[in-house]
């Protein structure tokens, strides 16, 4: 009884403490839930309030109350206090959602509240780069809006207070745009005059265009202005738009020698698009930079240019007159002459580049090539920068298998010439191994050239010469011939080009008679051979042809990669795994081969240079 009662009693107490304890918490709880209420309430309150006098400064902008905007916006000194929590923060939230302040008042063209808003920039109560926000409709700045709103006051208030930036800004272009010539020459002396649009139009293109003769005298004197993307240099623009007060302008400004041969470069530009109307007047300027000291010295002599000269002399120049394409090969001597002693290596190609399409519309495809070749050259000996040069070499490295087929086909002989300078190109490049893909779409013309009936037998032997010299690229590195089967081999019968197809078997044929390694390695492929390549072909059609061929040239199927790999062990299609399953017994040599490689015996200075590469063919090292 007395046990009963006990248990009664600690079951009691045990069910009051849990009662306690459940009390407790719920006290805890309801506490905390109404301070979290509280400061939910009082973060609100205060949301709420910074809402409000946001909702006050945009309506004073929309009322155009400069006072009352003065009033309201943040103060620097309030520190710690809401007033400075909802100056800054709710100030970018509202930003980022809504209008910012500058953006609207210069939209709503209310001058005095532009300066409210600048004096508060100033003095850092607003944000300094609110000047170089960006209006998230239109995509521009402010400045660009006021000279949009054709409105003077504002931009000059904007550049003047506002520090607005006017180098790389757009706003002198739509001040073109919207005609506003006091707005345009109150920019010309802030704005980069060497600075473009999305065409690739400068400010002087605009003025000009535009008629703006006191913008154009502004831009003049401000500062010194480069060529525009047509390769025209100020003199040159106003001489074509027949702007004779300033062409006398810049003839008194610069060197009587640099203006006349400005001009040849506007008539080489007149005699490349064939502009007949500008014949007589490009006639005129050739004569006017006639420079008879330049026939003292040795001419170097280019078949680009039909081995012809640069005409010195009046009577020279007038036996050519009637001859459009002898004239146009005078402006080109003369272009490159002039642009090559000032150093403009752009400029000069871009002329160059200009002639080789118009020859290519007037089917002229033999000058076509010769002149890009020539123009090629001039790139390799004057770009100073090697990176630069090897990036436009890449750029332009297909046209040439376009105007070498096409030339081709047009003369009914194969430029050797050409094709021998590129040859060059290759073998002294040392970064050939990034135009893999213009090697190997040279190989194809190569092959193709050669298995044609039209081809002569001293030129086929010509093309086999050049193909042996290529094949120096074929390096340990760097297997031209792996690299060939992994692009190409693997994948298509046929190697395509814009004009004709080759096989790509008739193609690794001739490369291993020109010297490819069959059993060549590649570093960056983990050593793979041609056999490992071509084994990975899902193909048995295509794979087959090239793994007879390869094991009739002598590669090994023991050979391992890397990895460790024998070719069989890559193929995935049973077809190719029997070809490349060894039916015969191993040679003598490759079981040595194996021995030493297996009982890692230090071969290195016991054997033959011969013997030892051929080692390592059974080797993963």
């Amino acid at each position: 009884m007395a046990t009963n009662q006990h248990k009664q009693c600690k079951n009691g107490i045990h069910l009051h403490s849990e009662q306690n304890r459940t009390n407790h918490l719920l006290e805890f709880y309801n506490k905390v839930e109404n301070e979290s209420c509280k400061e939910s309430d009082g973060e609100w309150q205060i949301r709420q309030e910074i809402r409000n006098q946001w909702d006050a400064i945009h309506q004073a902008i929309d009322e155009n109350n400069p006072e009352h905007l003065n009033n309201l916006l943040p103060s620097k000194n309030l520190c710690y206090c809401y007033e400075k929590y909802w100056s800054w923060n709710f100030y970018r939230q509202k930003y980022f959602v809504g209008e910012n302040l500058l953006i609207k008042a210069v939209n709503l063209q209310h001058p005095q509240c532009v300066e409210v808003i600048l004096d508060k920039m100033i003095c850092e109560d607003l944000p300094s780069d609110m000047i170089n926000y960006v209006d998230p409709i239109s995509d521009y700045y402010p400045l660009d809006i006021a000279c949009e709103k054709n409105n003077l006051d504002l931009v000059k208030k904007l550049v003047e207070r506002g520090r607005a930036k006017t180098f790389q800004s757009q706003a002198f272009f739509i001040a073109c745009q919207q005609g506003n010539e006091m707005i345009m020459n109150y920019l010309a002396t802030r704005c980069n005059v060497q600075y473009r649009d999305r065409r690739g139009q400068t400010a002087l293109d605009y003025a000009i265009r535009g008629g703006y003769t006191e913008v154009i005298r502004t831009l003049i004197y401000h500062e010194e202005i480069h060529r525009n993307k047509l390769g025209f240099s100020p003199l040159m623009l106003m001489a074509h738009h027949n702007l004779t007060e300033f062409v006398d302008l810049l003839f008194e400004r610069l060197p009587l020698q640099e203006a006349q041969e400005e001009l040849v470069l506007l008539a080489c530009h007149y005699t490349i698009i064939g502009d007949e109307e500008k014949q007589q007047k490009a006639f005129y300027y050739f004569v006017q930079g006639l420079n008879e000291e330049e026939s003292k010295r040795a001419p170097i002599l280019h078949e680009a240019y039909e081995y012809r000269r640069e005409c010195h002399t009046l009577k020279e120049l007038l036996s050519i007159r009637e001859n459009s394409h002898a004239l146009r090969i005078h402006g080109l001597l003369a272009t490159e002459r002039i642009l090559l002693r000032l150093g403009d290596t752009d400029t000069l190609l871009d002329f160059l580049y200009r002639q080789c399409d118009v020859y290519r519309q007037n089917q002229s495809l033999h000058r076509c090539l010769l002149l890009r070749v020539h123009a090629h050259q001039i790139a390799l000996n004057t770009f100073i920068q090697q990176d630069y040069f090897s990036w436009w070499h890449r750029c332009h490295l297909q046209e040439f298998i376009k105007d070498l087929t096409e030339t081709w086909n047009e003369t009914g002989c194969v430029p050797i010439s050409s094709i021998e300078i590129i040859t060059d190109w290759l073998l002294n490049d040392d970064e050939y191994f990034m135009n893999l893909q213009f090697i190997f779409d040279f190989f194809a013309t190569i092959v193709y050239m050669i298995q044609s009936d039209k081809t002569k037998s001293h030129e086929r032997s010509s093309l086999f010469a050049i193909a042996r010299r290529t094949m120096h690229l074929d390096k340990i590195e760097h297997s031209l011939l792996v690299h060939y089967i992994d692009r190409y081999g693997n994948y298509f019968s046929n190697h395509e080009l814009p004009f004709f197809n080759v096989s790509t078997l008739s193609i690794i044929q001739l490369m291993i008679l020109w010297g490819a390694n069959v059993n060549g390695r590649s570093k960056n492929l983990f050593l793979f051979q041609p056999l490992h390549v071509i084994a990975t072909c899902s193909d048995i059609d295509i794979a087959k042809p090239i793994i007879e061929l390869l094991l009739d040239q002598g590669a090994h199927l023991d050979c391992i990669n890397a990895r460790n790999e024998l070719p069989q062990d890559l193929a995935s299609d049973s077809a190719i795994k029997e070809l490349l399953c060894p039916t015969r017994k191993l040679s003598l040599k490759c079981q040595c081969a194996q021995i030493i490689v297996s009982t890692k015996i230090n071969y290195g200075n016991c054997l033959p240079s011969n013997l030892s590469a051929f080692v390592r063919l059974h080797d993963n090292k």
